[in-house]
């Protein structure tokens, strides 16, 4: 069943002619969607569950009226001579599409499928940059269906998209829709002036920065598609409530809770990955909100940025010592992450992102709402892993998506990887004095499943080499753990390649048959690498 809404030519759309320029943010998303421009890497769609009746009339008014009042809905990106300008739509089609899955054995399940079908379809840049659908799954039970590009929102747009309709929808059904308020304009909205020493500050720190792509599970790549898959764990009502507290008594302490908890997260996953990559100048990209006006925490649109917040990690660091500087890294941060800077902030290379959401939804019309953030299963391929941190229902449990990319990290090592970061959290609860490198993050079953994964075959005949035996296994199960030293891990693969490299350099040095080669290592991974490397190369370790 589907309703036809009016219009938007009947708008006054003075100016509508004119095109602006996209702002720094908007201009690197057309950027990154141009580098990828068959894959839906920056659709952000949610499923709103809505716990009361919803009379479509209503909804479809209000929906429309929502538009009409937000101008960023009604915008389109359009090339001139290879240049990107952004401008209103003319006749934008502002119908929203009514399903009923009532008749379906599980709704909500099957609403979710369609979702993740639907979240597939590309959104045309110079068209409507969105799509939505209002579905019933049952009596009092509705789903609305939002998607935009990011392009023309962010977070805390969303979250002003949503209070709004949810307002006037309300209206709507008390009569009062056409006295419902004007919401500030989003296009062509005056941005403050760029601070001289922001500017300053964030040209010495890329001049200094060291920090290179952080190699995740010793995993790095240069070329990799946008595929990407999400990971979700809840850390729950009493780990969320630990941390909190945890957040406002420790090291990790700022102007507000909100951002003593960001500090403490942050913190923590610096720490995850200095563990899984044995990196010390570790780099993560983190978004600053960039409404600093007050017309533009009150405006839809896309204000977000993403700024690096960069640090050493010592080899008896502490949680206490590495939140301290995290603190203070993250003030600098805040202060000088002026709109407009982040292109010339943010180092090439950094390829990890922290997205700490502080937004919350409020009800819809005075109806209870729960909300599902639908991954499109790609992303940018500059971040290798992204950690989306929220609360956005208000539960009391905070959600942890991580977003890995594809390409370089196998389905097992995803399902894995959160339980590492957990471990970490449980640690730095219950001390934050203890050191980061003494947390063992890899649990008793996953160590003993890793160990002796391919192992369980018949033994091999003895007549084959060390090295046939060694390059089977590596056949066999490319992708398994072959040593664990303290933090570090290598698999089979990885072990292999690093071998292979060492013996072609050896072999080019002289070493033939039977031919001594001295080696001098402390037990490490090196270890095994060059023991290989030297019986690769034909020669005898010794």
């Amino acid at each position: 069943m589907t309703f036809t809404s009016t219009p938007l030519s009947t708008l006054d759309v003075a100016g509508n002619d004119a095109s602006v320029p996209l702002t720094t943010a908007q201009r690197l998303l057309w950027l990154g969607q141009k580098l990828s421009p068959d894959s839906p890497l920056y659709n952000m769609a949610f499923l709103f569950e809505l716990g009361g009746e919803i009379d479509e009339r209503h909804f479809q008014a209000a929906f429309e009226t929502l538009v009409q009042r937000c101008d960023a809905l009604q915008l389109g990106v359009h090339e001139l001579e290879g240049v990107p300008f952004q401008r209103k739509l003319v006749d934008l089609d502002c119908t929203v599409s009514f399903l009923d899955f009532s008749g379906y054995l599980e709704p909500a399940g099957e609403v979710r499928r369609w979702a993740e079908a639907r979240v597939q379809n590309l959104l045309d840049l110079s068209g409507k940059l969105f799509d939505t659908a209002l579905i019933r799954l049952g009596p009092e039970k509705f789903v609305w269906y939002f998607n935009q590009h990011h392009l023309i929102t962010d977070m805390e747009g969303l979250r002003l998209v949503f209070q709004r309709l949810g307002d006037l929808y309300a209206r709507s059904l008390a009569g009062t829709l056409a006295d419902s308020p004007t919401f500030p304009a989003y296009l062509g909205a005056a941005q403050p002036p760029q601070k001289p020493r922001s500017l300053k500050y964030w040209q010495t720190q890329l001049a200094e920065s060291s920090a290179q792509p952080v190699a995740l599970y010793q995993k790095i790549s240069e070329s990799v598609s946008a595929r990407t898959r999400r990971v979700c764990c809840e850390l729950g009502p009493e780990r969320t409530a630990a941390l909190k507290e945890l957040a406002v008594t420790s090291e990790a302490v700022a102007l507000t809770p909100r951002l003593s908890l960001f500090n403490l997260v942050a913190g923590l996953l610096l720490a995850y990955l200095h563990r899984v990559s044995d990196q010390r100048e570790i780099g993560l990209l983190t978004p600053a909100h960039g409404r600093v006006t007050s017309d533009a925490k009150e405006t839809v649109g896309l204000f977000v940025e993403l700024f690096p917040l960069l640090a050493e990690v010592e080899p008896s660091e502490t949680f206490a010592t590495l939140l301290a500087r995290v603190s203070e890294s993250a003030g600098k941060l805040l202060r000088h992450a002026q709109p407009g800077l982040s292109e010339l902030a943010a180092p090439p290379n950094v390829n990890v992102v922290l997205n700490f959401i502080h937004s919350r939804l409020p009800d819809f019309a005075g109806m209870p709402v729960r909300s599902e953030w639908i991954h499109a299963g790609a992303g940018d391929p500059r971040h290798h892993l992204r950690l989306q941190v929220h609360d956005l229902d208000d539960t009391g449990s905070l959600q942890l998506h991580f977003d890995f990319n594809e390409d370089l990290f196998d389905r097992a090592l995803q399902d894995r990887a959160p339980s590492h970061f957990l471990a970490l959290v449980d640690a730095v609860i219950a001390d934050r004095q203890q050191a980061i490198t003494a947390v063992d993050i890899v649990g008793e079953e996953e160590r003993s499943r890793l160990l002796n994964l391919g192992h369980s075959a018949p033994h091999e005949s003895t007549e084959r080499s060390v090295v046939e035996l060694f390059e089977a296994q590596v056949e066999k199960t490319p992708d398994a753990i072959a040593l664990i030293c303290n933090s570090q891990s290598l698999t089979y693969r990885q072990l292999n390649t690093q071998a292979n490299q060492l013996a072609h350099y050896l072999k080019e040095q002289g070493v033939t048959t039977e031919c001594p080669v001295g080696i001098c290592l402390r037990r490490s991974p090196e270890t095994l690498i060059a023991i290989f490397a030297v019986l690769k190369a034909g020669g005898a370790y010794v």
